[in-house]
């Protein structure tokens, strides 16, 4: 009776997937949507005012490319940036919480540089707090 607990166990163990690994698993469709908003405006505040920009730039080329009208989301959420130079980190933030909560499936067109974003968020600590 104990061997066949002690096989079952065992069989049990050798089946268990690989853990995937924290680049693999990051997908901003599946992500809570303000967890993703709190995350995105802190790694992009430890940026610097140069990285800010290239960052923003990136992310709203692709949500554009995804067919986002960034313009009508932003009024949407109440933003005051007239240009999109004026969008600030948190603004950035609260988009792409919107874009998560609205239309999932064009964060599948950021999620790389989102990725990267966040990944840098883990080590980097920067003093900069200059909104971009």
């Amino acid at each position: 009776m104990a061997t066949r607990r002690l096989k079952k166990k065992r069989s049990q163990e050798a089946v268990k997937p690989p853990e995937p690994s924290k680049s693999q698993a990051f997908d901003p469709v599946t992500a809570e949507p303000n967890a993703l908003r709190e995350s995105v405006y802190r790694a992009l505040l430890r940026l610097s005012p140069e990285e800010r920009m290239a960052m923003r730039g990136e992310l709203l080329a692709g949500l554009r490319q995804a067919g986002v009208n960034i313009n009508n989301c932003l009024f949407a959420l109440g933003t005051v940036a007239r240009t999109i130079d004026e969008v600030t980190p948190s603004d950035l933030a609260y988009l792409i919480r919107f874009v998560r909560l609205n239309a999932p499936q064009a964060l599948r067109m950021i999620a790389e540089p989102l990725a990267r974003l966040l990944a840098s968020d883990d080590g980097k600590r920067r003093t900069s707090r200059l909104a971009a």
